[in-house]
Order: structure tokens, then C-alpha cells, then sequence
């Protein structure tokens, strides 16, 4: 399965597709904070990427500021998936979220951030 059909699957997840098309920027973190598994557009122009497939190849190291605050989450947010608004560094100019764990299939999960406003790319 390429990135592109992993990204299109993960899109029709109900949890995912209102945020598809949406202009606020939208991340699924794998919980290591190593690499976003699913973004949409918006989401994937705020960190560089020219598309949400060419973001999911893109790995995180974890002295990053963004991914050091992902693992933060990772390790903090409530496991039943409870939203918490967030302010996020390394994305726009820390760019307040919604931040929820996500259960993903193979007793793994996710941190889903989305953006409560949008967002511009850091300089």
C-alpha cells in the first residue's frame, strides 16, 4: 500500500474525513511523535510538504520542538480519546489544538491535533 492509499483510507475514518477538506490544518501523529500518518492539505503546507503523502515520508527527530511537544502529548492526553485544547509548538507560531488520543488498529494509537484556527507555515 503506498502513502497515498494509506493517506485515502485513513481519510473515509469518521474521526478524520471533516477535517479532510477542511482549511484548519489536521495531523495524525504516530504516538513516538516520529511521523504523521495522516494529514490533510492544509495540514501538510503548514510543515512544508507539497502534499499530506510526501508529509507522511518525512521523519521527526525528537529534539524537534514539534515533535518533542507531540511525545509530550502522547505521553499526557487521556486514554479515552477526550479532546484538550493545546498550544502546539512548531506549527505556525504555536498555534493552539485540539488534541486527542486516537485508537488505531493493532492495539496502537495515535495523536489526532487539529488546528482551532488556520494556520501559516513557521519562517
Amino acid at each position: 500500500m503506498t502513502a497515498a492509499d494509506s493517506i485515502l483510507a485513513l481519510t473515509r475514518d469518521a474521526r478524520l474525513s471533516p477535517f479532510a477538506t477542511s482549511a484548519i490544518g489536521a495531523w495524525l501523529w504516530a504516538s513516538d511523535a516520529s511521523r504523521v500518518i495522516w494529514a490533510n492539505a492544509s495540514g501538510a503546507a503548514v510543515l512544508g510538504a507539497v502534499t499530506p503523502a510526501a508529509l507522511t515520508e518525512r521523519r521527526f527527530e525528537p529534539e524537534e520542538p514539534l515533535a518533542a511537544d507531540i511525545a509530550r502529548l502522547a505521553g499526557s492526553l487521556p486514554p479515552s480519546g477526550a479532546p484538550r485544547l493545546e498550544r502546539v509548538r512548531g506549527i505556525g507560531s504555536n498555534l493552539v489544538s485540539t488534541c486527542s488520543r486516537v485508537a488505531l488498529p493493532g492495539d496502537v494509537h495515535g495523536i489526532l491535533v487539529v488546528g482551532a484556527e488556520p494556520a501559516r507555515p513557521s519562517p
